[in-house]
């Protein structure tokens, strides 16, 4: 993760920087659905451990 900010962004093209770009975003949607299908599963164990007295 930290590599990615240190990365010498002069080095690419205005062509590769659009790749960079769109690939950025489509691993950004990955992590957001990962994200979403791990909170649901904590939101179903957290309803389903907790006890109301």
């Amino acid at each position: 993760m930290a590599a990615l900010g240190r990365e010498d962004l002069d080095l690419y093209s205005v062509e590769e920087l659009d790749e960079r770009i769109e690939g950025l975003k489509v691993e950004i949607a990955r992590c957001e659905r990962a994200r979403e299908g791990k909170q649901s599963q904590k939101s179903a164990a957290d309803a389903l451990f907790s006890f109301k007295s």
